[in-house]
């Protein structure tokens, strides 16, 4: 939209933020354990797929703005897979539908990870290490949205590495409690694990030496 606005001056900026926040820090670690498997499955073919064409789109997008580095990736990484010499042959890629609503609990299920991944940095609480609950007060509004969706629960549980996850519309934390925020999303982590989830933390440290 902004290179159609001719509004250039915007486009790097944008791109960046989706390349490192939607791309890098989110959708590949969301796939990791999908695209670790050996053999061939059809999960893991759609999630590479997936990739795959977002790069590709990403790459065309950079051409007008970034020519160089722009044509660099693509020699480097998809003309094998292309028929064209040079990302600066092919037509201005068109933008397809999207789905507003699952975009929006995506997005509310990112800024929940990164308010607790938050929270885990202030109390020095590793990330290998499970802990017990993770309440999240959302933005007005969009409370049912989370709660409802149980594969959003699953993938934010998984992503901050907690066992029970908790929708309110208003709570006080204790001491027991460090908070996270994240553009209005406010989480509050239970850092006092069990005696139960302390061990499986002990267990996962060992496995590791």
């Amino acid at each position: 939209e902004s290179l159609e606005k001719y509004e250039l001056p915007f486009v790097p900026r944008i791109l960046e933020e989706f390349f490192l926040n939607d791309l890098s820090r989110w959708y590949i670690k969301t796939i990791r354990d999908r695209t670790w498997i050996s053999s061939e499955d059809a999960d893991k073919e759609t999630a590479l797929q997936v990739l795959y064409v977002v790069l590709e789109r990403l790459i065309k997008l950079m051409a007008p703005v970034a020519p160089l580095l722009a044509e660099h990736l693509y020699q480097e990484n998809l003309k094998q897979f292309m028929k064209k010499e040079s990302v600066h042959f092919f037509e201005w890629p068109e933008s397809g539908e999207t789905n507003e609503n699952l975009e929006g609990e995506m997005k509310m299920a990112q800024y929940a990870v990164e308010a607790a991944l938050e929270a885990r940095q202030e109390a020095n609480a590793n990330l290998r290490h499970p802990l017990d609950e993770l309440v999240v007060m959302a933005k007005k509004g969009e409370e049912c949205l989370l709660e409802c969706d149980l594969e959003l629960q699953d993938l934010i549980a998984k992503m901050t590495n907690v066992k029970k996850i908790k929708f309110v519309d208003k709570f006080e934390g204790g001491d027991k409690y460090m908070e996270g925020k994240a553009l209005g999303t406010i989480v509050w982590l239970n850092i006092h694990p069990s005696e139960e989830t302390r061990q499986e933390a002990v267990v996962r440290d060992l496995m590791r030496k």
